[in-house]
């Protein structure tokens, strides 16, 4: 039994009042209504998962008379997603919990499997962000199309999905981005418009539209920082917008196009993300292989806790993450500072 022991002597204090107990426990809960609108749960049954797409059917054409038909075939794209471990021990010496007059030792380490609980929003956030967190993934996974979550173009240097900019609004590095900031509602509201026109433009892989507007026009997520509050609520809820001396009403509203929102820590700096929620496709996917799992070694159990006083509690689960076909999100990516 290794790693170090939770330091536990200040609950052995006679006439210890419990009313600070609940001081830094876990307050927060993973937001599994906004998760599952970034990210689809799909089962496995082995370390490493292959999938399979087709691209797009052809199109039907005109056919002249007296030509025959035109055949057109069409290709299919393989990628895997490997399995991983997570997991996390506390240990504490059994006298100590024992010797606990809170009684609460065990209680306070079981706050581990919340963390659990937390994994798919954590690494949510990892991939959209691609950030580099060995406690999380080692490496960021590609789409399909071997390019990251995000990205201007295609394998073949094309627009991704059509489009011009992919699935960027202000395409191009952190440092040259072009979207219009988020120091103002209105800088928002224009971009916010700018991505939802890129769903609307995007096409299948024969060129023709990908989306029903039913989509396009539907339900949405922003997820945007912390420290953009006050202009994200201002261009999404607030009823009225000020332009100079009028106040018109708020055009986003008005159109029935006002998203959901995130507001979250995970992000920070000036970029922010659209996901579309009308479609049940998602772009980022967390396969199963074995669900959360709880080992508890006590002297009861266990002949290292009997060998050296030691007691621990475990959280386990075994999970893969990857990237679908990101079509259903966008990020607004912004200069520094704008």
């Amino acid at each position: 039994m290794a790693g170090s022991l939770v330091a536990s002597g200040a609950s052995f204090a006679a006439g210890l009042r419990s009313e600070a107990l609940n001081t830094y426990r876990r307050q927060y809960d993973s937001r599994q209504e906004f998760v599952g609108k970034m990210l689809k749960e799909v089962p496995s049954d082995k370390r490493v998962e292959k999938y399979f797409f087709w691209n797009s059917a052809c199109h039907a054409v005109r056919l002249p008379r007296g030509e025959a038909y035109r055949h057109k075939a069409f290709s299919g794209i393989q990628f895997s997603a490997e399995n991983f471990e997570f997991g996390r021990a506390i240990d504490w010496r059994r006298i100590d919990r024992e010797d606990d007059l809170t009684s609460s030792l065990v209680e306070r380490a079981r706050d581990l499997g919340d963390s659990i609980g937390l994994l798919n929003e954590r690494i949510a956030f990892q991939i959209i962000t691609g950030a580099a967190d060995n406690d999380l993934l080692a490496s960021i996974p590609n789409a399909p199309d071997g390019r990251a979550i995000y990205h201007a173009n295609d394998v073949a240097s094309g627009n991704r999905f059509g489009v011009s900019g992919g699935n960027m609004e202000g395409a191009g590095t952190s440092t040259a981005g072009a979207a219009g900031g988020t120091a103002t509602s209105a800088a928002i509201t224009t971009d916010y418009y700018d991505v939802r026109s890129r769903f609307t433009r995007m096409q299948d892989t024969e060129g023709q539209p990908l989306f029903n507007p039913s989509i396009t026009d539907g339900e949405a997520l922003v997820v945007y920082p912390a420290a953009k509050i006050q202009a994200f609520q201002e261009a999404f809820i607030r009823e009225r917008v000020v332009e100079g001396s009028s106040t018109p009403t708020n055009v986003v509203q008005e159109a029935g196009l006002a998203p959901t929102l995130w507001t979250t820590q995970r992000l920070t700096g000036n970029d922010w993300f659209v996901f579309l929620t009308g479609s049940e496709h998602r772009s980022l996917g967390v396969q199963n292989r074995e669900g959360i799992r709880t080992v508890t070694a006590t002297w009861e159990n266990s002949d290292l806790s009997r060998e050296t006083g030691q007691e621990s509690i475990r959280f386990e689960c075994r999970r893969g993450f990857f990237v679908f076909t990101p079509y259903t999100t966008c990020q607004v990516n912004n200069a520094p500072g704008t």
